[in-house]
């Protein structure tokens, strides 16, 4: 009790749980949904949502998703937070889709969706009879999100 965001239980029922995490980095993610894995089991599907900090969109970081995300079932990167770029202009981050293709190079089910609320619907929609983990991986508080897709779930 009383860390936000590091392995945050935001929902659960008995076909969902939302896990919300500032794991922004390649490693941080791997290791989050490493240590879910080991907790949930292999009958649960796990479903990482990622977003990470500038330092995890730079190109020289690509080589570091490599495996990263292993241990979950799905990746979903969502529309990235707008960054700041100084006067030189210099800055040249990876956008979602750039990340996506780079995360699927070694993982089968990594989607890119740009628009939040398809993503929160589809992800209301996942509610099934198997248990599924919903992780939520970033630093960037993910605009709402989570607290919408709680919304849907418990009207459900």
């Amino acid at each position: 009790g009383g860390i936000k965001r590091r392995l945050e239980k935001r929902f659960e029922n008995e076909s969902v749980t939302i896990i919300d995490d500032i794991a922004h980095s390649p490693e941080k993610a791997s290791v989050i949904l490493r240590d879910l894995r080991t907790v949930y089991g292999n009958e649960t599907k796990i479903l990482a949502i990622f977003e990470p900090n500038i330092g995890g969109r730079s190109a020289e970081t690509a080589v570091k998703y490599t495996g990263a995300f292993s241990s979950a079932d799905g990746v979903i990167i969502p529309r990235l937070t707008k960054l700041k770029i100084d006067h030189t202009g210099v800055l040249q981050p990876m956008d979602g889709k750039d990340l996506s293709h780079i995360i699927s190079r070694s993982h089968s089910n990594v989607l890119y969706q740009p628009n939040d609320e398809l993503l929160v619907q589809d992800l209301a929609n996942l509610a099934t009879d198997k248990h599924i983990l919903i992780a939520f991986l970033g630093s960037h508080g993910f605009r709402g999100m989570i607290e919408s897709l709680i919304s849907k779930l418990g009207k459900k």
